[in-house]
């Protein structure tokens, strides 16, 4: 039987009763980059999109802060949000 996520898994990722699998696979493959941030700016998850779209691998960004990535005129948006 095929693992689900429940509302956070140890990602922090939330699919409701979506198989993980399926979850990774649907993320993995939008054209949209998707990352999950937590309210402080850590990042926890990355798709494998944002690196076709932004040049960076997902292992390179989870675990760190979004404010890294930010331009510096973006950085009090984003921490006001």
């Amino acid at each position: 039987m095929a693992s689900h996520m429940t509302s956070v898994d140890a990602t922090g990722l939330g699919a409701g009763d979506l198989p993980a699998d399926v979850f990774k696979l649907i993320v993995d493959l939008t054209a949209n980059p998707f990352v999950v941030i937590r309210p402080d700016g850590l990042i926890l998850y990355a798709g494998e999109s944002v690196e076709r779209l932004l040049g960076w691998t997902p292992d390179q960004i989870a675990g760190k802060n979004i404010v890294e990535f930010l331009p510096a005129e973006q950085v009090e948006l984003a921490i006001v949000v």
